[in-house]
């Protein structure tokens, strides 16, 4: 097995190796919509769903965190392709 390793660009920060994020993130998307849970993207949606520097930090409301969690699980929709 191939190890991934981590790069730094010019001002220190770490890159992730490349890695196709997308399907993880759009099918992710789509379970927090199915589930009716209210959210958003705090900052850095641009390239989203695609691309990310970082990690990507979501706004959940208190009162859909459980189904928030289901759906970060993918119990809901049960493998669905978006």
């Amino acid at each position: 097995m191939e190890e991934r390793k981590f790069k730094y660009d010019v001002t220190g920060d770490v890159t992730p190796p490349d890695v196709a994020i997308g399907p993880l993130v759009r099918k992710f998307f789509h379970e927090l919509n199915f589930s009716q849970v209210d959210w958003a993207v705090l900052r850095g949606s641009e390239g989203l769903p695609d691309y990310t520097r970082y990690d990507i930090d979501l706004l959940i409301r208190d009162e859909d965190i459980d189904r928030a969690e289901k759906a970060l699980r993918g119990g809901l929709v049960g493998g669905a392709d978006c």
